[in-house]
């Protein structure tokens, strides 16, 4: 059975819509990579129908473009998962995915410093300037808590910017937090920052900045010290593991 134009379109609504939010329960922003690589996908397909050979055209495609080899991968990933699903509902004989390979990719070295350096890239990072308005002088002063808060406790950005002010017991100690799985999970606060962390109640967000201008806080702050390469948010939960090793 050949799957292309409109009933390419049917099967991928089911696996979007019923398979991955209903039967999976996969979480928003995953889906929404599914959509957007699947439209991209189907749009290089045309009315031509999806299988192995297509598919590979379309890695090659990617790769024509310059794309990352790890940006490929996880492309190459959702097409084989989307494969097996459509194997599943019987709307192909074969999985094609089986015979599509994942491209293995050379892993990053580690940008580990020792925390207190790490500390000092946030707070230098996130100084005062004469030229800041109100605005940048918020988004310095939750981008110093939510680095700081990483740097304690290892959370992903993704996971810190979910964070809102009704996850935290200040009786306790402690606050909640959804992991990248989907799972709730209660963890201690950073001694040291829960007087601040008390100070931020009351925006709904704990840390209504982004993962960009967290970077660049952090960038700023490498250059500061001479640092290379500069550290990334993601940086610091390496620091974070690093630390509770040594």
């Amino acid at each position: 059975m050949l799957l292309a134009g409109s009933s390419l379109r049917k099967a991928i609504v089911e696996y979007l819509e019923s398979y991955s939010r209903i039967e999976l329960g996969l979480r928003e922003t995953t889906i929404n990579n599914k959509r957007k690589v699947l439209a991209s996908l189907q749009k290089f397909l045309g009315k031509r129908p999806l299988n192995a050979k297509t598919a590979r055209e379309y890695f090659k495609e990617l790769h024509r473009r310059n794309w990352q080899l790890s940006s490929i991968r996880t492309v190459i990933r959702i097409v084989k998962a989307f494969s097996r699903f459509l194997h599943e509902r019987n709307y192909i004989e074969k999985n094609f995915g089986t015979s599509l390979k994942t491209p293995r990719v050379p892993k990053k070295v580690l940008n580990i410093i020792p925390a207190e350096r790490a500390e000092q890239v946030i707070l230098l990072g996130t100084e005062p300037s004469k030229f800041d308005n109100g605005t940048a002088s918020e988004a310095k002063k939750h981008c110093r808590l939510g680095l700081r808060f990483i740097l304690r406790t290892g959370l992903r950005i993704s996971e810190l910017l979910r964070l809102r002010d009704t996850d935290f017991n200040f009786e306790d100690g402690t606050y909640t937090v959804q992991l990248k799985g989907g799972e709730i999970r209660v963890a201690l606060l950073p001694p040291d920052l829960i007087t601040e962390l008390k100070l931020a109640v009351g925006n709904g967000l704990m840390f209504p900045v982004t993962q960009f201008v967290m970077n660049k806080v952090l960038e700023r702050g490498c250059a500061k010290l001479s640092i290379r390469p500069k550290l990334t948010n993601h940086d610091l939960r390496h620091n974070f593991s690093t630390t509770l090793l040594r």
